[in-house]
């Protein structure tokens, strides 16, 4: 294990869609934590003009995607982030949906080759085992090495993730993903560490679940999921800068 990871020791992956509140509230306490640490803004098919406005206000790059979620296009989502990643790689990749809360900087991360978060070991919909278990989405981390590790491999590439029944979809939950039209980023990025034979790891500074509520007294956890609902403040927040900006252009 490494001690506290520095700002330039990491790197942190945005993939938004229709949830720039749930966005602006991420970034705005991620910088918090780390004022100085690459983050990427990734549009997954989402042309809004405020994310790229939200990406420059929190000194964050913005990258205008293709919309990759969708079941043909197996497991280029998760390449994505690779291959931005490895345009300059940091010690340690965090992969944040929006409605993810950073209560405070991590005190330790996952050394060598491995992919970390909160373990599933039983599905959240239908109730089955997961053996080997799932890193749960909404706060996923990866090793410098491991990214590099999937990246080149050209695994997540490949046209036998379209065969979703014999490699990612490995329950129920996914199938029903699946026959929805929907990759699933965690569940595929756990069958390509399956495959290279890539370490899941527990990692106790995070706590992630599908859906409910998530407790963190004392803040035990650096970092939370999910929070779909903003505080009635931070609502009142993004309003006043959004009237700020009407404004300003309006005077412009």
């Amino acid at each position: 294990m490494s001690d506290s990871p520095r700002d330039d020791q990491l790197c942190f992956y945005l993939n938004v869609h229709r949830d720039h509140d749930l966005a602006a509230s991420c970034l705005r306490r991620l910088r918090r934590r780390y004022p100085a640490a690459r983050v990427m803004v990734v549009s997954d098919g989402d042309d809004d003009p405020r994310y790229p406005l939200l990406a420059r206000l929190h000194g964050a790059e913005y990258v205008r995607g293709e919309r990759l979620y969708l079941l043909p296009c197996g497991g280029r989502l998760v390449q994505r982030m690779l291959d931005l990643f490895a345009e300059a790689p940091a010690e340690w990749l965090f992969k944040l949906d929006p409605d993810t809360r950073l209560h405070r900087r991590f005190r330790y991360a996952p050394s060598g080759c491995a992919v970390f978060g909160t373990l599933e070991r039983v599905t959240a919909g239908f109730g089955e085992p997961l053996d080997p278990p799932n890193v749960q989405g909404g706060i996923v981390g990866l090793t410098r090495d491991a990214a590099l590790r999937l990246r080149e491999s050209g695994l997540l590439l490949s046209p036998e993730l379209l065969d979703y029944r014999n490699t990612w979809a490995c329950c129920t939950d996914m199938l029903r993903r699946a026959e929805g039209g929907f990759v699933s980023f965690d569940f595929v990025l756990r069958y390509a560490c399956i495959r290279l034979g890539i370490p899941l790891l527990e990692y106790a500074e995070v706590h992630s679940v599908w859906r409910g509520g998530v407790r963190n007294r004392g803040r035990r956890f650096a970092a939370t999921h999910p929070h779909k609902r903003l505080p009635l403040w931070e609502r009142w927040l993004l309003t006043a800068q959004l009237l700020r900006r009407r404004v300003g252009a309006a005077l412009g």
